[in-house]
Protein backbone atom coordinates (compact mmCIF):
# COMPACT_ATOMS: atom_id res chain seq x y z
CA UNK A 1 0.00 0.00 0.00
CA UNK A 2 1.36 3.33 -0.96
CA UNK A 3 0.51 6.93 0.36
CA UNK A 4 0.33 10.33 -0.40
CA UNK A 5 -0.83 13.14 1.00
CA UNK A 6 -2.67 15.69 -1.16
CA UNK A 7 -4.74 18.95 -0.72
CA UNK A 8 -7.95 17.64 -1.72
CA UNK A 9 -10.92 16.93 0.46
CA UNK A 10 -11.78 13.36 0.09
CA UNK A 11 -9.57 10.39 0.03
CA UNK A 12 -9.61 8.07 -3.30
CA UNK A 13 -8.12 4.52 -3.80
CA UNK A 14 -6.62 2.44 -6.68
CA UNK A 15 -5.73 -0.83 -7.32
CA UNK A 16 -3.27 -2.82 -8.63
CA UNK A 17 -3.37 -6.24 -9.20
CA UNK A 18 -1.08 -8.24 -11.63
CA UNK A 19 -1.53 -11.24 -14.00
CA UNK A 20 0.68 -13.14 -11.84
CA UNK A 21 -2.03 -13.02 -8.85
CA UNK A 22 -4.35 -15.22 -10.97
CA UNK A 23 -7.02 -15.19 -13.44
CA UNK A 24 -9.58 -13.01 -14.50
CA UNK A 25 -12.13 -14.40 -11.56
CA UNK A 26 -9.57 -14.15 -8.53
CA UNK A 27 -8.18 -11.25 -9.57
CA UNK A 28 -11.69 -9.44 -9.80
CA UNK A 29 -12.65 -11.45 -6.77
CA UNK A 30 -9.57 -9.97 -4.61
CA UNK A 31 -10.71 -6.38 -6.06
CA UNK A 32 -13.80 -6.59 -4.85
CA UNK A 33 -12.42 -7.55 -1.31
CA UNK A 34 -10.45 -4.51 -1.24
CA UNK A 35 -13.08 -1.73 -2.49
CA UNK A 36 -15.26 -3.61 0.35
CA UNK A 37 -12.14 -3.27 2.97
CA UNK A 38 -11.45 0.63 1.81
CA UNK A 39 -15.14 1.28 2.06
CA UNK A 40 -15.32 0.13 5.55
CA UNK A 41 -12.81 2.07 6.93
CA UNK A 42 -13.19 5.08 5.26
CA UNK A 43 -14.15 6.92 8.58
CA UNK A 44 -11.06 5.89 10.33
CA UNK A 45 -8.41 7.36 7.76
CA UNK A 46 -7.89 10.61 7.78
CA UNK A 47 -8.95 13.24 5.06
CA UNK A 48 -7.01 14.10 2.07
CA UNK A 49 -4.58 11.10 0.78
CA UNK A 50 -4.53 9.32 -2.56
CA UNK A 51 -4.04 5.26 -1.88
CA UNK A 52 -2.79 2.75 -4.58
CA UNK A 53 -3.34 -0.70 -2.85
CA UNK A 54 -0.80 -3.54 -4.63
CA UNK A 55 -1.84 -6.85 -4.30
CA UNK A 56 0.73 -9.28 -4.11
CA UNK A 57 0.53 -12.67 -5.50
CA UNK A 58 0.23 -14.47 -2.17
CA UNK A 59 -2.93 -11.79 -1.42
CA UNK A 60 -5.57 -13.92 -3.58
CA UNK A 61 -4.95 -16.91 -0.67
CA UNK A 62 -5.52 -14.73 2.01
CA UNK A 63 -9.58 -14.39 3.44
CA UNK A 64 -11.14 -10.78 3.70
CA UNK A 65 -9.87 -11.00 7.59
CA UNK A 66 -5.98 -11.19 7.46
CA UNK A 67 -6.49 -8.92 4.04
CA UNK A 68 -8.20 -6.38 6.52
CA UNK A 69 -5.52 -6.56 9.12
CA UNK A 70 -2.88 -6.11 6.58
CA UNK A 71 -4.17 -2.63 5.23
CA UNK A 72 -4.99 -1.26 8.96
CA UNK A 73 -1.54 -2.38 9.84
CA UNK A 74 -0.04 -0.68 6.39
CA UNK A 75 -2.43 2.61 6.88
CA UNK A 76 -1.06 2.82 10.67
CA UNK A 77 2.34 2.65 9.42
CA UNK A 78 2.02 5.38 6.57
CA UNK A 79 0.37 7.62 9.56
CA UNK A 80 -2.90 8.68 8.00
CA UNK A 81 -5.06 5.73 10.27
CA UNK A 82 -6.90 8.45 12.91
CA UNK A 83 -6.00 8.53 16.02
CA UNK A 84 -9.51 8.73 17.85
CA UNK A 85 -10.34 5.04 16.30
CA UNK A 86 -8.50 1.70 17.32
CA UNK A 87 -8.00 -1.11 14.46
CA UNK A 88 -9.84 -4.16 15.07
CA UNK A 89 -8.29 -6.32 18.13
CA UNK A 90 -6.01 -3.70 19.81
CA UNK A 91 -6.65 -2.86 23.25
Amino acid sequence: MYGLRTKRKRTRFGFSISKKVGCAVVRNQLRRRLREICRAHLVDLKVGWDFVLVARSDAAERDYWALQTAFQQQAQRLGCWSEQTQPAGAL
